[in-house]
């Protein structure tokens, strides 16, 4: 088999050594292998997504957009980073390193849930109750993301490898010469149904003895039960604990069916019938046929507290009734089993934390939790508050409620500051992209360092942010780069490209921000202009 070669040109003359860039498209000399091969091959690296290639062809190309980590492919192993964030460390450093500031960031809120909460009940079809949809946000990670020696059908089979039993008292009917104990059933069963009785025959050994003897001289009839019932002791399965692990795929089986009746993203409707197909087939199999209706929760049984397969399904049951008080923890989880790591996401989850601690402090209300459909995905939304502040996430503008006079728009972050002239609204999104400007010499890294811009089609985005959502006076792209620009939208102010500059939020912009400048003046900047606005509205 020949080798598998990575170039960063369509001629294959120039090779990578091992590490990648998102955002780039290089191109692959496969091996020369069958096509069977190379389609397992790009399964098991999960590139399905990524690389174009026809059967048959032995060049490909690879695009990995917002994804960092490391694939394996073809027994190689590749390093998958990002130009955007620490140019010295691998993939999965730059996602943990984003994800440790993420979980600081976090930290310095303390989620108050004293005051009454809601989720979002907005007159929206991509809106929904959060219970379906966060239950089936968990179960769909536990059946179709984690690794096959945690995921549901890993616990399954160890519960039915190593079942709870119980012992029990089953009632059979048994011929009269294999009862051994006697009963009050035996008795009675000497006056039950004719069919299970038989006459004594003078020749039979019984008609010997009294008082069968005197009654056949006399003439009489004399019967005997054939058959009887007795109690015997066998080894059940139908116990509360088996029940329970039935009930779970029951749940997951309702969960699917919802989320199957609602119009959803082609992704989401593949990943429930999946979903809906493995828990079928679980409840078709023999041992939970038998079983009966879960009728209470057998919370202090040692099986569902110690067992191998019963803890980890009764973990996983009460943590898809509780929803995380930090919504970033699917993004936890991922980085412990994904090898591609979803850096966009992580850095939307980032920037709106930045926001929230900048101009909320310490504490923070919880005023409405929920979820939402996004970009073919389920989100989490949230709605935080500190006196007149409330900065909201996946918060979703609708034509129903006058939140947006055309199309449903949902900015990443949503600020709003009360003041006694009325409720300002300023937006911001989250753009995990940028553009090379020009380079400049780096004295500390000693290397040639690109200047990264907002893309022209983010601010368009910001544009219509104002234009649609009558309220919002301003929308920011925020974004992983160095140029900080605002145009405001007093023509005698124009395009201010100095942040200190900046007089007043009433236009569109773009400020950059990263981890590593997490105090950049451009931001810090404008967080400060929206905390003296709220404190004069106080």
């Amino acid at each position: 088999m020949s080798e598998l070669n990575i170039y960063e040109d369509s001629g294959l003359t120039l090779p990578v050594d091992r590490i990648l860039y998102e955002g780039r498209t290089y191109y692959v000399r496969l091996p020369d292998v069958t096509n069977q091969i190379i389609k397992a091959e790009i399964s098991k690296a999960e590139l399905n997504s990524h690389i174009d290639w026809l059967e048959g062809n032995r060049i490909a190309s690879i695009q990995i957009i917002n994804r960092v980590g490391f694939i394996r492919f073809f027994g190689y192993v590749f390093d998958v980073r990002s130009e955007k964030l620490s140019v010295n460390a691998t993939g999965k450093q730059q996602f943990e390193q984003l994800l440790t500031d993420l979980v600081r960031l976090s930290r310095q809120i303390i989620f108050d849930y004293s005051s009454p909460t809601s989720s979002h009940r907005e007159a929206d079809n991509e809106i929904f109750f959060p219970e379906i949809l966060e239950r089936f946000g968990y179960y769909r990670q536990l059946i179709l993301d984690f690794p096959s020696e945690s995921n549901l059908d890993s616990l399954i089979e160890a519960v039915l490898r190593n079942p709870h039993s119980r012992l029990a008292t089953v009632q059979t009917k048994e011929a009269i010469w294999n009862i051994k104990r006697p009963s009050s059933k035996l008795a009675k069963a000497f006056s039950e149904n004719p069919r299970y009785l038989w006459r004594v025959n003078v020749t039979n050994s019984f008609a010997a003895n009294e008082p069968y003897k005197t009654q056949l001289a006399e003439g009489k009839a004399v019967y005997l039960p054939s058959r009887a019932w007795t109690s015997r002791g066998t080894t059940s399965f139908d116990t509360p604990e088996n029940r329970f692990v039935k009930h779970v795929l029951l749940d997951i089986e309702n969960v699917c069916v919802s989320i199957n009746s609602i119009v959803m993203p082609e992704n989401i409707q593949r990943a429930s019938q999946e979903m809906l197909i493995k828990s079928r087939r679980w409840l078709r199999n023999d041992f939970f046929k038998i079983l009966g209706t879960l009728q209470f929760l057998p919370t202090t049984s040692p099986a569902l507290t110690s067992r191998f397969g019963y803890k980890e399904i009764f973990g996983h049951f009460l943590k898809s009734r509780v929803a995380a008080k930090q919504i970033f923890n699917d993004l936890k989880r991922q980085s412990l089993y994904v090898e591609l790591k979803d850096v966009a996401q992580l850095y939307e989850y980032w920037v709106f934390y930045k926001i929230a601690t900048s101009l909320l402090g310490e504490k923070a209300i919880v005023t409405a939790r929920g979820l939402v459909t996004k970009n073919g995905r389920i989100a989490n939304s949230i709605s935080l508050e500190n006196g007149n502040i409330s900065v909201a996430f996946n918060e979703s503008f609708v034509r129903s409620n006058r939140g947006s006079y055309s199309l449903t728009l949902r900015p990443d972050v949503v600020v709003r500051i009360r003041t006694k002239a009325g409720t300002l609204v300023i937006l911001f999104d989250a753009k995990y992209r940028s553009r090379v400007a020009g380079s400049f010499e780096d004295e500390l890294l000693e290397e040639v360092v690109h200047r990264r811009s907002v893309k022209p089609d983010d601010l368009y985005k910001m544009h219509c942010y104002v234009d649609a959502i009558g309220d919002a006076v301003s929308a920011m792209a925020v974004y992983p780069g160095n140029d900080f620009l605002f145009f405001h939208r007093d023509d005698a102010v124009g395009l201010i490209n100095d942040a200190s500059k900046l007089h007043s939020l009433n236009g569109v912009g773009a400020v950059p921000l990263l981890p590593d400048n997490a105090a950049s003046s451009p931001f810090e900047k404008v967080m400060g202009m929206l905390k003296t606005l709220a404190a004069a509205g106080d």
